[in-house]
């Protein structure tokens, strides 16, 4: 019962920091959600509430609804699979590598030189 319990707070407080960083990227001028199932609820504070309101009820349910049917392993697999994935989204958009994908000016593709520095200046 304790390791279960740990697996839940483990589980709530991954996906609550996912949530967290999720609403904070929201206000960056360049963010887009690079979760595709995530993209066309989290576009206003009441869709990222439901949105994480709903992964974390089902989240939850799924591996009671499975130990309630004697399937024991898979409930414990499915329970830390999430809790994977779950920290993995917060650290990702907490160090900018996964929901957050800047394409603003500072990641700008640099303009074309007229000029090579193995051919020197080309003519006009």
């Amino acid at each position: 019962m304790k390791k279960r319990l740990l697996i839940v707070v483990l589980q709530l407080a991954a996906m609550g920091a996912d949530a967290w960083r999720t609403d904070v990227d929201q206000s960056l001028p360049y963010h887009r959600e690079s979760d595709p199932v995530a993209r066309p609820f989290v576009g206003s504070r009441a869709g990222r509430v439901g949105f994480f309101g709903a992964q974390a009820g089902l989240e939850l349910a799924l591996p009671w609804a499975l130990r309630r049917r004697g399937h024991n392993k898979m409930a414990a697999a499915t329970e830390w699979a999430w809790t994977a994935s779950a920290a993995y989204g917060a650290a990702s958009s907490w160090h900018g590598t996964g929901n957050t994908n800047r394409a603003g000016p500072s990641r700008a593709a640099p303009e074309k030189r007229s000029e090579s520095p193995a051919l020197g200046p080309s003519a006009p």
